[in-house]
């Protein structure tokens, strides 16, 4: 060991201020987590180590530090990356998994939850690390994996039995040669190449753009030139309703979803990374039923189909008369329970009514449209709830139709009702004809009061409408 050899703190101390003045970024980090890894010890406890950093790992230490100089990431110079609860091995022909990667599997993993177990397929797995994490996480689902790199297969191969994870690897280009899954994939989840390479010098940092290998990093000229494919090659691998998950770029949501909406799969959402940029898009395959316009919507509804329609409060099940028993039977629901009607107008709400007290026109005038529900004596016998909705999608919906229609949450009975169409039960997408797309709600459902027969009773209560409110209101 040199004489006056610097201690293991000072070690990681030199070489961090050498990488800083070079302009690498987290130069601290980068020094710490390489003088860590290779001593065996946590960053944590680099600071107490005062004794001298022997020669042979000073020496390898600072081959390291160079390397880093030349903006040659950790993982690379390591040989692995750590992602979830994984350790990775990693080669040419593999991306360095990301944390922003992490968004994507939790979305995967919420999807998984909301089925129980089902079939995956992550295509272009490289490294492994979505199929080998949900495996592991969700090790009731069957999952499988394809890459076109024999080479990113060895490794993927390798991180799989390292980390105790049962997947399927093919070897493929995004569905080739899959035949032996078709229609049973309930989960596709990918990660594709996103970047053009015309604008990789302005998007990348160099640790990316020159040591992630281009297959797996660039698409050509057109960064959705694999969306596109995916889009247009996996729908026969596709079970009803299968869930899609795909890693997108930066400002690469709208036109992804636009794409799979344009291919006939349902947008559901989208998910942010740790930094909140949308990182993870969210769609259905369902081929007949999303996209329709609403007057596509409106002419099915007379023919007795039920759609799915985002509302402001939560997405609703909604019908004709013809078609309220599927409403009914789809729910779970009493057919003895009353289901509100959705109308474009008071006016057309009132119609309904055989008499409207003064109350209810003075609710109206406050709270329609919006997310409250009057129950009326009804015209004919009984009672009839009504609502006059103000988000834009019903809206357009209601006036394709021309009148009147039925309406209830989108959920079993006892179940929370879903804010948006990626929060709905997996099974309710396939028991409807239809799916509407818009945007999700506030997730609260709306107030109701009753005025029937002459009383007036508050059956719902919201921020906006108390009992205190309401006898207020009564009062007049």
């Amino acid at each position: 060991m040199r004489t006056g050899a610097p201690s293991v703190r000072q070690a990681a101390r030199d070489a961090a201020e050498r990488l800083e003045q070079a302009g690498v970024p987290d130069p601290a980090a980068s020094a710490e987590v390489l003088l860590s890894e290779l001593l065996g010890i946590g960053r944590g406890e680099i600071a107490l180590r005062e004794g001298p950093l022997p020669d042979e790992q000073a020496a390898l230490y600072g081959a390291w530090i160079s390397r880093r100089l030349e903006r040659e990431p950790v993982q690379r110079i390591l040989g692995y990356a750590y992602f979830r609860n994984l350790k990775l091995n990693l080669n040419e022909d593999t991306l360095i998994p990301r944390p922003d990667t992490e968004s994507v599997v939790d979305l995967a993993l919420e999807r998984v939850d909301l089925r129980g177990s089902c079939r995956v397929l992550d295509v272009g797995t490289g490294s492994g690390a979505i199929a080998i994490s949900i495996a592991q996480e969700r090790p009731l689902c069957e999952v499988h994996a394809t890459d076109i790199s024999e080479a990113a297969l060895e490794i993927s191969r390798r991180n799989a039995q390292q980390n105790r994870a049962t997947v399927h690897f093919h070897r493929a280009d995004v569905a080739s040669g899959l035949g032996s899954l078709d229609g049973t994939v309930d989960l596709l989840v990918s990660n594709p190449p996103y970047v053009d390479e015309l604008s990789a010098e302005r998007r990348l940092a160099p640790e990316v753009r020159e040591w992630d290998p281009p297959a797996a990093l660039y698409s050509g000229s057109d960064e959705l030139a694999f969306f596109r494919r995916i889009f247009a090659e996996t729908p026969p691998l596709l079970a009803d309703g299968a869930d899609v998950v795909l890693e997108i770029g930066d400002e690469q949501a709208e036109a992804v979803l636009d794409l799979g909406r344009r291919a006939g799969f349902v947008p559901l959402g989208t998910r942010p990374d740790l930094a909140g940029t949308p990182r993870a898009v969210l769609l259905r395959w369902g081929a007949m039923k999303g996209g329709a316009s609403p007057t596509e919507v409106a002419e099915a509804l007379r023919g007795g189909k039920v759609a799915l329609v985002p509302t402001e409060t939560v997405v609703g099940l909604v019908a004709a008369e013809i078609g309220l028993p599927r409403i009914l039977e789809i729910k779970g629901r009493d057919a003895n329970k009353p289901v509100a009607l959705l109308c474009t107008s008071a006016e057309e709400a009132f119609a309904l009514a055989a008499g409207v007290p003064p109350l209810a026109r003075r609710l109206a005038s406050l709270y329609w449209p919006g997310p409250l529900t009057l129950v009326l004596d009804r015209a004919g016998g009984g009672t009839i709830g009504v609502r006059v909705p103000e988000g834009p999608t019903v809206r357009a919906v209601l006036e394709a139709y021309g009148g009147p229609l039925y309406a209830t949450s989108a959920n079993r009975s006892g179940e929370a009702a879903p804010k948006g169409l990626e929060d709905v039960d997996p099974e309710m997408p396939e028991a409807v004809d239809l799916i509407v797309e818009g945007e999700p709600g506030t997730g609260k459902a709306s107030a109701v009061v009753d005025l029937s027969g002459g009383q007036v009773r508050l059956l719902r209560a919201t921020e906006d409408l108390s009992e205190e409110r309401l006898a207020r209101l009564a009062r007049g």
